[in-house]
């Protein structure tokens, strides 16, 4: 019988430790070379939920700074990683793989198979999370999601959201600890990558997107450091 413990719990087993995946909206599918298992088979008996969850991440100052196409595409092609990434899309030897379940709803899990256990990732879109990113020192990850169109009031509060984590040494689930979050309501993200261990950069738009004019979106291209 699945067991839901919410964020106290969660916190209390966090204090106790102090290649860029990237999903498409309606219904997420992998756009990489890394595949994310797809509904489990209900072995495991503990599900821990971060979700509508917030009070453990830190609201992150995002000190937006407006940077060029040119040098986002320029970071993100020379992006070196310290570690290498599973087939399932997480930091190879954690003991952690990452597995999507849609119905209705899409949830994006964390699962240590060993300990039976595993974490669902936040995010209070139906479509879930659009990508996972790992740092390049492998040592943190970011999971963000979006709302496509400008009325998303019709439906959440916010038109995007990112929540950060640390990874500490060892593996399982202990090793996994929130950090920031934040959300905006003035545009949706296409994509994020970190530019160095301790700032990111986003790709976003304002309009609504369509699959008819995905291709002639309006993007702009900022950066941030990892702060409170």
């Amino acid at each position: 019988m699945k067991q839901t413990i919410y964020i106290l719990i969660i916190a209390i087993g966090f204090l106790s430790c102090n290649k860029h995946i990237k999903l498409a909206d309606k219904p997420p599918i992998l756009k990489s070379d890394s595949k994310v298992k797809e509904n489990s088979s209900g072995a495991l008996n503990k599900d821990y939920s971060l979700s509508n969850n917030d009070s453990i991440f830190y609201d992150l100052k995002f000190d937006a700074k407006e940077i060029s196409k040119g040098k986002y595409k320029g970071i993100e092609k020379k992006l070196i990683r310290a570690c290498s990434i599973d087939t399932s899309g997480f930091v190879k030897g954690k003991g952690l793989i990452l597995e999507r379940f849609c119905k209705d709803i899409c949830e994006l899990y964390l699962i240590d198979e060993k300990k039976k256990i595993k974490l669902m990732l936040p995010s209070n879109f139906d479509g879930g999370i659009k990508g996972l990113v790992v740092s390049p020192d492998c040592n943190q990850f970011l999971v963000y999601s979006s709302y496509d169109s400008a009325n998303y009031t019709k439906f959440y509060e916010n038109r995007a959201e990112v929540y950060g984590f640390a990874i500490a040494k060892g593996q399982g689930i202990q090793t996994i600890k929130p950090t920031f979050k934040f959300y905006t309501k003035n545009w949706s993200i296409a994509n994020v990558i970190w530019t160095s261990n301790n700032e990111i950069a986003l790709k976003i738009y304002e309009e609504s997107r369509s699959a008819e004019n995905q291709d002639k979106l309006n993007y702009k291209y900022f950066k941030s450091t990892i702060k409170k």
